[in-house]
């Protein structure tokens, strides 16, 4: 290409797709190949009842989450020192008669070598390193019992549950880690310690939003339920951003951006969205023995002028009857929980012996 330049062409041989024939494991002896193979969720056997299925062809990445999954079964029994070895695939040829290279069909048999070790109970269990809780208010969240097998699911449902509290009080980077220890002698039994490491508590900075044209912000910002200073409530703040979504008129698009301020231990956040439909137009005609021929217009807004309010019209003009509503809402009430609206309406019928008026 030139003195100092190179042009670089990568030549790529896909190769054939080849579908899973088979999934063996040895040297299972606790659980069986059934148990161990319905644990996988994306590595699947061919089957030609499920034609349109993609997980029957081998692909690495989907195979190491499935045996993320198989060692899963075994630490929940108590066999912490489950190892996997790597798989021994053996491929073939499905159908050895066909000359035509575009019809072979390859596919491959995996065999899954495992190494189950030893089961292991528990022994004690302990939380460290917590100043804000009690620990053993937080132990009642480890259904554990001594002498129960060693179970991950306990302890790891255990910590999303710390994880979710220390959340709530504003603790974004409490971290959760086991240690086990093996108890000497006879009997498999383990010692587990939790260690928490707490951090620093952390408070709301700056909400700001971004694509609201014409909503107002302050009619977003009053159903987060949490406000510049006060503690970083993550649930509170995921069911307040929930809320902005029922409101039908701002529309999330992509996950809130989060910026971390270690000096004034703050979390400035920022909400980015776009103002959707909010408008309502219906015209009708038509004829019933009650109204004659008629006509009927409606309309309605549920975010007038950016502010969250509600206002609708409808009107309808016949042979027989008239009809006239105009309705609005408040949602927040001088700038409170609490709703208040009204309507103003006109109706009138004239109809054989019937002359009926109303207004209100």
């Amino acid at each position: 290409m030139g003195e100092n330049e190179r042009r670089v062409v990568f030549l790529v041989d896909e190769g054939d797709k080849i579908k899973i024939d088979n999934i063996d494991f040895t040297g299972n002896t606790v659980f069986s190949d059934r148990r161990l193979y319905y644990a996988m969720k994306k590595t699947r056997e061919s089957n030609f009842y499920q034609f349109w299925d993609s997980k029957d062809v081998y692909n690495q990445a989907s195979y190491e989450e499935d045996i993320e999954l198989v060692k899963k079964v075994y630490q929940n029994a108590g066999y912490k020192d489950i190892v996997v070895k790597d798989p021994v695939i053996e491929t073939f040829v499905a159908n050895p008669q066909e000359t035509r290279p575009e019809k072979i069909k390859r596919r491959a048999r995996i065999q899954i070598p495992l190494v189950e070790g030893e089961r292991y109970y528990f022994g004690d269990l302990k939380i460290e390193g917590t100043t804000v809780f009690p620990p053993e208010r937080l132990l009642r969240f480890f259904p554990w019992q001594p002498g129960k097998p060693l179970s991950r699911a306990i302890l790891a449902d255990g910590m999303k549950t710390l994880d979710e509290i220390y959340r709530g009080r504003g603790y974004i980077y409490a971290f959760m880690n086991p240690e086990y220890v093996e108890r000497p002698g006879k009997g498999n039994i383990v010692d587990v310690t939790i260690r928490v490491t707490e951090g620093d508590q952390f408070r709301v900075g700056r909400v700001e939003f971004v694509g609201n044209k014409t909503t107002k912000d302050k009619v977003l910002r009053r159903e987060l339920q949490l406000f510049e200073g006060d503690v970083l409530d993550m649930e509170s703040f995921k069911k307040g951003l929930f809320k902005i979504t029922q409101l039908g008129y701002f529309k999330i698009e992509e996950d809130p951006e989060f910026r971390v301020d270690a000096d004034k231990k703050a979390v400035d956040v920022t909400i980015k969205g776009v103002d959707t439909n909010r408008n309502e137009v219906q015209f009708g005609a038509g004829y019933s023995q009650l109204d004659g021929i008629f006509g009927q217009f409606s309309f309605s807004t549920r975010n007038f002028l950016g502010r969250g309010d509600t206002i609708g019209v409808q009107f309808q003009r016949g042979g027989y009857s008239n009809f006239f509503d105009l309705s609005f809402v408040e949602p927040w009430f001088l700038d409170k929980r609490m709703s208040i609206g009204g309507s103003i309406f006109n109706r009138s019928l004239t109809y054989a012996d019937v002359d009926q008026e109303s207004r209100g």
